[in-house]
């Protein structure tokens, strides 16, 4: 997983625009692949205990 923490949400959707082109070299047929744009908040409440901030 790839995250990276923004100021505001245009930044956000540049940043995810970003790192799925510099990631598509990684993408085969037999994944998926998902950009989520969350709040601080929505990211709290759904942030795995193993990632650091």
């Amino acid at each position: 997983m790839v995250h990276e923490q923004c100021n505001s949400k245009k930044e956000a959707e540049e940043a995810a625009q970003r790192l799925l082109a510099e990631h598509a070299k990684y993408f085969t047929v037999e994944m998926s692949v998902e950009a989520r744009i969350v709040s601080e908040l929505e990211w709290e409440d759904d942030e795995p205990p193993n990632v650091k901030r």
